[in-house]
């Protein structure tokens, strides 16, 4: 069934004719369907796309080059027949059958020098800059403290020629130099452990390249910023005691209480930040409180709780 004005891409190898069926089918029995034209169109090879371009290469080393024949349509043609010639037409090295150039010890920029020649007519061409890339270096490896800033420095990386450089920063591990920019930078990780900063140094050709330094960061135990209770409180009554604490990265924190200050923590640790527990007796109550983070730091903070108590009101009797 074909409607309206379709259009067939045939990627066919190269020949003289092809074929075609049209099925038809209607759902007006009173309408015979019809084909009035058939037009076809031939996208001829026009051009031939030499990658890469432009090709960056050091003094002495190869780069492989590929030759892709596009047809007026500007697509690929797959497998065509022809072979492709290479040549080295304006200098800085050589190059085989195969398409692998071989730099010169000459820098510069050759302009259109690798030339691909697909039959007599089609020929497509690629620049080649020949130079050295800078020398990177990330610093040396770093110590910090989780959510506190880190200072890094690419200040001894350096280029062949005293030419500018340009510093892009992979510091989340993505593998994409976009964390930060500049030759100084700083970087604040949320959590304890070991992490790659990597860098990206570019010099004003347009080499490039990357080094790379460790960072540890050590724990921060959480932080106890005050304790609140419902003391004083009388004797027999319950009494409770909650924990404002915070931590760097947000870990998941963990509470223990001392209720008589002998140095034994009286509650199993556990999530919630209130304690709540009744007491008899009169006195003055020493409680310690007990903060840790999923990575052993801890924290301990103390108070005391008043206990009062009750007044005993006897009646009075008339002499």
């Amino acid at each position: 069934l074909i409607t309206g004005d379709p259009v067939l891409l045939l990627n066919n190898p190269g020949g003289r004719y092809f074929q075609y069926r049209v099925l038809f089918s209607t759902a007006n029995m009173m309408v015979t369907p019809e084909v009035e034209s058939v037009t076809a169109s031939y996208f001829q090879p026009v051009a031939v796309n030499v990658r890469p371009v432009p090709a960056m290469v050091q003094p002495g080393e190869s780069i492989l080059f590929n030759a892709a024949v596009l047809d007026s349509n500007l697509e690929l043609i797959e497998n065509h027949p022809e072979p492709v010639t290479w040549s080295v037409v304006a200098g800085g090295g050589s190059i085989d059958s195969a398409g692998r150039f071989v730099a010169g010890t000459q820098r510069g920029s050759f302009v259109d020098t690798v030339e691909a020649r697909v039959g007599t007519a089609l020929i497509g061409r690629a620049t080649v800059i020949i130079d050295e890339p800078p020398i990177g270096d990330a610093g040396p490896d770093y110590t910090g403290y989780e959510g506190e800033p880190v200072f890094l420095t690419a200040s001894a990386s350096s280029d062949p020629y005293q030419r500018a450089l340009t510093f892009g920063w992979d510091l989340d591990g993505n593998g994409v130099f976009d964390d930060a920019t500049g030759v100084d930078v700083s970087y604040a990780w949320p959590d304890n452990g070991q992490y790659v900063a990597r860098v990206l140094i570019t010099n004003t050709v347009g080499f490039t390249a990357t080094a790379e330094s460790t960072v540890t960061i050590v724990n921060v135990a959480p932080s106890i910023r005050g304790l609140t209770t419902t003391a004083p409180i009388l004797q027999g009554e319950e009494v409770a005691v909650v924990v404002d604490a915070v931590d760097v990265p947000g870990d998941q924190l963990r509470y223990a209480v001392d209720w008589d200050g002998d140095g034994v923590f009286d509650s199993a640790e556990q999530d919630s930040n209130q304690f709540v527990r009744r007491i008899d007796l009169p006195g003055i109550y020493p409680v310690t409180v007990r903060v840790r983070d999923k990575d052993g730091g801890e924290s301990l903070s103390s108070t005391s709780i008043e206990v009062r108590q009750h007044r005993v009101y006897l009646p009075l009797t008339m002499r």
